[in-house]
């Protein structure tokens, strides 16, 4: 028996074990039948019901200990911690039919941006959920040609009304704090939108110039 545990690298026991077996195939295959099983289990309802109401292991540790001597905590913690578990599991599986769509594609699609296809239908299940957020995409929709046909009365008209939703209420709100800007802005075709990117040029171009070389190389750079 030395001789074969020698050669087969095999503790003795487990070589006399076999010797000793009728049935080799019977022994060889490892039994998994009661390896999801916990002497917790026949405590499970109880567990749930003291957890649910403390939200604490160690008070339910406390509470068990004195009706389960050979209760250990970090069993404890385990068997709730897979209750958990299969209970996110299974939430999961009955919202399984719930969509979700990012808010940068609902963004887009309110401001008429180009967004995903497949992902068309998702934002219809989601606009019948969520009706206002079409009455958020007509409202900058109107704005946005009022705005940039320059139709002051159409504009006026669409910012003086009351509109049912808060949201669009506090814009038009703060549009109301340079009311006079926006009012130039919907009449006259001008912008300074020119003016801003050249300033935002020369501070890049001063931001990355800075620390490395004199006064008169920046001059020629912005200027060149």
């Amino acid at each position: 028996m030395r001789k074969l545990a020698e050669e087969y690298k095999l503790d003795r026991k487990t070589i006399s074990k076999y010797i000793k077996s009728i049935d080799i195939e019977k022994i060889s295959v490892y039994d998994v039948s009661n390896r999801n099983f916990s002497y917790l289990d026949n405590y499970k309802s109880e567990i749930i019901e003291l957890y649910n109401i403390t939200k604490n292991i160690s008070e339910v540790y406390r509470k068990l200990k004195s009706k389960i001597s050979n209760l250990k905590y970090s069993t404890l913690r385990h068997y709730i911690s897979k209750i958990k578990k299969d209970n996110r599991k299974n939430n999961n599986q009955e919202k399984g039919s719930i969509v979700k769509v990012s808010r940068s594609q609902i963004i887009k699609y309110i401001l008429n941006w180009k967004y995903k296809e497949e992902v068309v239908e998702d934002i219809n299940k989601v606009l019948e959920k969520y009706p206002v957020l079409k009455k958020y995409k007509y409202f900058y929709q109107r704005f946005k040609e009022y705005l940039t046909n320059l139709n002051v009365l159409c504009l006026l008209n669409l910012l003086n009304s009351n509109h049912e939703e808060e949201c669009i209420n506090k814009y038009i709100l703060s549009l109301k704090k340079d009311w006079e800007a926006v009012i130039n802005a919907a009449s006259i075709g001008l912008s300074n939108g020119a003016t801003e990117g050249n300033v935002n040029k020369i501070k890049q171009t001063k931001r990355d110039m800075y620390g490395r070389t004199s006064y008169e190389l920046l001059r020629k750079k912005v200027i060149y």
